[in-house]
């Protein structure tokens, strides 16, 4: 896929492929995967494009759902062990908004 990141759980993988030889492939991944196999799948996409496409600072326009930021990531990060791995997705799991 040629989308800047997709986030998904194995339901809506599985849900994907098993649609997958039903369609005819297309140029434009996007529009297949996150398209016509979504629909066909009946697998729910959010949008957060709009929260990053733009000038401003994003940390003086946070958004926040439940009191979490919208947006995160790790970035350069090296995960030697499990343990390593379990250590920052803790700490994801505990960030709270600024504001």
């Amino acid at each position: 896929m040629s989308g800047c990141i997709y986030f998904a759980n194995s339901k809506a993988i599985t849900s994907l492929m098993k649609h997958t030889q039903k369609v005819y492939g297309i140029k434009i991944e996007d529009a297949l995967f996150t398209g016509i196999l979504a629909e066909m799948g009946n697998v729910t996409r959010i949008g957060y494009g709009f929260y990053h496409s733009r000038d401003d600072n994003l940390k003086d326009h946070e958004i926040c759902e439940y009191g979490k930021p919208a947006l995160f990531s790790l970035f350069q990060r090296k995960f030697s062990t499990s343990s390593d791995y379990q250590k920052e997705y803790k700490k994801l799991h505990e960030i709270k908004c600024e504001k």
